[in-house]
């Protein structure tokens, strides 16, 4: 398929990150964006072909059409692009919760679009389409919803997005397995930060001085806490089952390592040990 025409709803940190790669790949970006600032920003950089803040029959002009709105308005921008998407183009969503949308999205979809799932696992604590730069997607993790009825095209769509973001792909069987899989490797690391966060926040008034002398430790296990307050909620929200569970697992290897530093200290050493080497997988 010639992905000659790529459109981008939501330009965001990753929509607009993944207009920023495309563009300086050499293909035509249509943006759209509800907010009018990002709007001018975006027409400020001059690599759309046609940008908007309404949706409107340029994505018809488009094969491959990337919904990257907040995760809660997903569906709704499904429902928006519809009349207008192209027979046999792709539609991809990039939310790091599907479930909530998902099965409703394929009850909707026209027979003659492809809706394929994806997912990239790249990001940093900030927000915004000021915030975003074509780099952003080289050498991370970009996960894609296994779809049998087109695999071929999930084929294709794997070999132009390693090709054109630098990219690795990795296919996931199903809904119900990413969302299990990102509550372990980015939500429960977004809930710890915030925990983490909140628990030096109760010694503030004893030091005052904390920001001042915190460390690369303290920043480095914390930065998830910086991100916009409105994703990490959305996601705590639609994801609550996942992460209750590998929340409830992690309050279990507190538990044990806490007991550890009281009763045995060999025991403990050994979970430090096993920690790096675990981690040095990564």
């Amino acid at each position: 398929m010639n992905f000659k025409n790529i459109c981008i709803v939501g330009l965001g940190l990753i929509g607009g990150s993944l207009s920023k790669a495309f563009a300086s790949k050499g293909y035509s970006v249509y943006g759209f964006d509800y907010d009018i600032e990002t709007i001018n920003i975006a027409k400020s950089e001059g690599i759309f072909s046609h940008l908007s803040n309404e949706i409107d029959s340029n994505v018809s002009n488009c094969d491959l059409v990337f919904v990257c709105v907040s995760i809660e308005k997903t569906l709704d921008a499904f429902k928006a692009i519809i009349p207008y998407l192209k027979e046999n183009c792709i539609v991809c969503d990039v939310a790091s919760v599907k479930s909530h949308f998902f099965n409703e999205v394929i009850k909707i979809i026209p027979k003659k679009v492809n809706f394929i799932s994806t997912h990239p696992m790249a990001g940093t604590q900030y927000s915004g389409y000021k915030n975003s730069f074509k780099e952003i997607f080289i050498d991370r993790p970009f996960l894609i919803i296994k779809n049998e009825k087109a695999r071929h095209l999930v084929d294709e769509l794997s070999n132009f997005l390693k090709t054109n973001l630098c990219v690795n792909v990795y296919l996931i069987n199903s809904v119900h397995e990413h969302d299990t899989l990102v509550s372990l490797i980015s939500h429960l690391p977004m809930f710890i930060a915030v925990s983490l966060s909140n628990t030096l926040k109760k010694y503030n008034q004893d030091f005052p001085y904390l920001n001042l002398v915190a460390g690369p430790g303290f920043k480095d296990t914390s930065r998830l806490a910086l991100q916009n307050p409105n994703f990490t909620y959305s996601i705590f929200k639609l994801n609550k089952e996942e992460i209750s569970k590998v929340v409830d697992s992690y309050f279990d290897t507190l538990a044990s390592l806490r007991e550890f530093l009281e009763e045995d200290l060999e025991a403990l050493r050994s979970e430090i040990v096993a920690a790096r080497e675990f981690r040095g997988r990564f």
